[in-house]
């Protein structure tokens, strides 16, 4: 899951670099024949045109949040987000930029549209607003918003007026056939779609992009000062990564990847069934990275975390922006073997029986 020999040739790409022209800083958007790569393996993996000009490379998930958030909001703007959501989008929107949070359900099938609109019209801030959602392989549940309400979605942001920043990192981690629907910036230019090569690669190439079809959204982007003065994002990392393109290792990676994951992601969910079964319930995810796991009554992720083992997980309060989702926890299935899920699943159920008999007291 973390290729160093794919490293090696990105690495053996730069070193091959005759044109001096790359030690400069470069093209606001990412460098152009980057993106015309970038551009061509992306239209393989969607299966429709994907065009250079549209991407605008970023520091991953989060440059790209937070060089939004500096153009686009302002102290008190509102952002709606899934509750629960990725807790670092969290961070960056109370701590860094002070931002108004509402929270809106997500169910299996995707954020709750008809909560969506309601908390649209209920909020009177008067200042921008927009959506952060991760509608693919959605972290910490897994869902994948279904391809009916991507199409109401759009609709309602048209509506509405709003932006949508789409964190779609794990949009190429399906496991067998289970291919999500298009990103959501093919359904409405209203939508920006995020894409990180952290969950294909390795985060430590802190690199990814963003996939715009407005041209008035991305001229914001182009034409901002702090863009401008930085000449983009890392020239040199996007050499490298462009040389994995080339080679075609990023694609064989993704294959690799996601034979893994999804082989992983059965023996952790047989592990909970088994060991867990009377404390949790969960739906079994096609894609991404993680469980999310339901604690049945009258068990709480706290108290659970009260009683700990050798293994630990994030509690579900982490990934709520108001403290909510206390009886569910997220579990990762990234980067373990089969025997670290039977013995870590065993250690947290060690602590639910040490709860268990605790409550009976």
């Amino acid at each position: 899951m973390l290729p160093l020999d794919i490293l090696q040739k990105g690495l053996e790409y730069v070193g091959s670099i005759t044109d001096p022209r790359l030690l400069q800083y470069g093209d606001v958007p990412g460098y152009s024949a980057f993106r015309t790569a970038l551009a061509a393996f992306l239209e393989t993996e969607y299966t429709t045109k994907v065009d250079a000009s549209e991407l605008f490379v970023t520091q991953g998930v989060t440059g790209a949040l937070t060089t939004f958030c500096s153009l686009f909001t302002q102290t008190g703007s509102t952002v709606f987000v899934e509750e629960p959501t990725y807790f670092l989008a969290i961070n960056i929107f109370k701590q860094d930029f002070c931002l108004n949070v509402v929270s809106v359900p997500v169910t299996p099938t995707g954020i709750d549209l008809e909560a969506l609109e309601q908390a649209i019209l209920n909020d009177k801030n008067p200042g921008p607003k927009f959506l952060y959602t991760i509608p693919t392989f959605h972290n910490p549940t897994s869902y994948t918003l279904t391809d009916e309400k991507r199409v109401a979605l759009a609709k309602l942001a048209e509506q509405h007026d709003f932006i949508i920043v789409a964190d779609e990192v794990y949009q190429m981690l399906y496991f067998g056939d289970n291919k999500p629907p298009l990103p959501l910036c093919y359904y409405t230019d209203r939508a920006i779609s995020v894409g990180s090569f952290s969950k294909t690669l390795s985060p430590a190439y802190r690199l990814g992009w963003m996939q715009i079809k407005s041209k008035k959204i991305m001229d914001v982007f182009l034409k901002s000062g702090q863009m401008d003065s930085s000449g983009g994002n890392s020239p040199i990392t996007q050499a490298l990564v462009h040389g994995i393109i080339k080679s075609n290792s990023l694609f064989e990676n993704i294959e690799k990847d996601k034979k893994i994951l999804s082989t992983s992601c059965k023996e952790l969910s047989d592990e909970v069934r088994a060991q867990l079964g009377k404390y949790v319930e969960f739906i079994e995810p096609t894609g991404g990275y993680f469980l999310w796991l339901k604690l049945k009554e009258p068990y709480t992720a706290s108290q659970v975390l009260e009683h700990p083992g050798d293994v630990t997980f994030i509690a579900g309060t982490r990934f709520s922006a108001h403290g909510a989702c206390n009886d569910y926890i997220r579990l990762s299935f990234s980067y373990y073997t089969k025997e670290d899920f039977a013995y870590g699943v065993g250690e947290i159920k060690k602590s639910f029986e040490a709860l268990e008999a605790k409550l009976a007291q």
